[in-house]
Parts: C-alpha cells; sequence; structure tokens
C-alpha cells in the first residue's frame, strides 16, 4: 500500500457529480470541473478541462468530494503496457487512473509517480499531483 505522506496541503471540497460511491475503485482518480460550478466528474484521457485533482473519498452524487489539487497523494494506476517506475511522469488514462506518460500523444502529464514500480493492471500507490503540465519531449515507455 502506499505511503501516505503530506505537506501540508489539504483536500478541496466540490460536489460529486457522478455517483463515485457505486464504483468503490474511483476513489485516487483524478478528476475534472463538472458541468456546474463547484462540481467534478471523473476526467478521462480526452477531459477537457485538464484533471483538477485526484480524488480522495467514495461520495455518492451530491456529496462533498475531497479533492488533493496540489501535492503527495494516492493514485490509482494502470501499470500495464507501460511499466511505470520511480519518478515517471503520469498522464490521465480514459478511465480517471494514471498511466505511463507516453509522447505518441499530445496530452500533457499531471502528476510524477513517486512509489515501487507498477506493472500490474491495476495497483495504488504514491504520485505528487502537479496539475495539468503542458508534454515534454522524452522517450515514450
Amino acid at each position: 500500500m502506499a505511503t501516505a505522506r503530506s505537506m501540508g496541503i489539504v483536500p478541496v471540497t466540490f460536489v460529486a457529480g457522478v455517483d463515485f460511491s457505486a464504483c468503490p475503485t474511483s476513489q485516487y482518480r483524478f478528476v475534472r470541473a463538472g458541468s456546474v460550478a463547484g462540481e467534478v466528474r471523473l476526467a478521462s484521457g480526452a477531459s477537457n478541462p485538464a484533471p483538477l485533482g485526484v480524488i480522495q473519498n467514495s461520495p455518492s452524487t451530491g456529496q462533498e468530494a475531497a479533492v488533493i489539487m496540489l501535492g503527495p497523494t494516492k493514485l490509482t494506476v494502470n501499470g500495464a503496457p507501460c511499466t511505470m517506475a520511480f519518478g515517471h511522469f503520469v498522464l490521465c488514462a480514459s478511465d480517471g487512473r494514471g498511466q505511463a506518460f507516453d509522447t505518441s500523444t499530445s496530452q500533457g502529464f499531471s502528476a510524477t509517480w513517486l512509489d515501487t514500480q507498477a506493472t500490474t493492471a491495476s495497483m495504488i500507490g504514491e504520485a505528487f499531483f502537479w496539475g495539468p503540465m503542458a508534454g515534454c519531449a522524452m522517450s515514450s515507455c
């Protein structure tokens, strides 16, 4: 299980625009702005705007959603087909999970992986959420 680090930044409260409790594994995934002010929904790789942060709880629709918008957080990632290792950049996958940054996409990265190597289909580990960053010239996974 991921280490829980803190730098004194607390989650920001939004309203859940969807039922995150229906899928308990939606906790620790990227979220995006919803259709109304103050609302969040599950992010996807095509999210526009980019991810706001990482959800920390599993609220029902209309309940408070705790979101880390900067700093260390647990994050659900997909380690396959690309291995994620300590220090690798993470972008938002189509299901809100993190995945290894790949230069073949125009999407920028949102976090840095701070945990052990992730090679499995789904793993919760530690990451540092930066917010949306422009893509960099680096090798793909």
